[in-house]
């Protein structure tokens, strides 16, 4: 990594405090937000390589109920919609967060964004997000073998869809409104909206669980597998 950074093709970007759990860049490559088991959310600008916003805070001690635990608020999965206009947090207390990031252009770090939208609804950790392409369409996948279908144009949950046996790992999602998700019970999951119908893919008892998934077109998605495979 050393060798990378000293060429220029790498850059360390320090602001969390503890693990980096997630990273989602936006469409058009100028911003990336990360996400902390520090509970921090943070906007960058990648081409200066500064902070533009906490959109959320680091957790303190001092500034939560003897009740709260940090581990509560980790943030575990990012995204950005394709027109820059959004970015939403999947926590481990089961919520997902909706920041509006339009006007988040200033250069320095600076006040907290409002919050556009709350969902609570799962009843597990949130593991994985992903906006339909030119879409503002949103699906989020838990540990509770859920996935849970958003409408951001008019900021209301639409519906959830049920099939896997065990823990959401990843999630993608084309032009069509066919989601595809991986989860921890080896299966890959084509979910057909329109029809109220989801095709099952089995790699075989040899195939291990799959722990993310990209869509390449409508017809062609890859899979990353825990034990180093990679699937077409």
């Amino acid at each position: 990594a050393q060798q990378w950074i000293d060429a220029g093709h790498a850059t360390y970007l320090r602001g969390h405090d503890l693990t980096v759990a997630c990273v989602a860049l936006q469409a058009s490559g100028e911003r990336a937000v990360s996400g902390s088991k520090d509970n921090s959310v943070i906007l960058w600008d990648v081409e200066t390589q500064a902070k533009l916003h906490y959109l959320c805070p680091q957790w303190k001690k001092s500034s939560c109920k003897e009740e709260e635990h940090r581990s509560n608020g980790e943030a575990l999965s990012v995204a950005c919609s394709d027109d820059g206009r959004y970015a939403v947090v999947g926590r481990r207390d089961a919520t997902v967060q909706v920041f509006d990031i339009r006007q988040s252009s200033k250069k320095t770090v600076s006040k907290l964004p409002s919050l556009a939208a709350s969902f609570k609804g799962h009843k597990g950790p949130v593991t994985c997000l992903a906006f339909r392409t030119h879409s503002n369409q949103l699906f989020s996948g838990s540990t509770d073998r859920c996935i849970r279908h958003y409408s951001l144009d008019e900021m209301t949950y639409m519906e959830t869809l049920y099939g896997h046996q065990a823990a959401v790992s990843g999630l993608c999602c084309h032009a069509k409104e066919r989601p595809i998700s991986v989860g921890r019970d080896r299966t890959a999951r084509a979910w057909k909206l329109s029809d109220d119908a989801h095709l099952i893919f089995r790699g075989g008892s040899k195939v291990a669980a799959a722990d993310c998934v990209t869509s390449l077109r409508d017809e062609w998605f890859v899979t990353g597998h825990e034990d180093g495979n990679v699937s077409l």
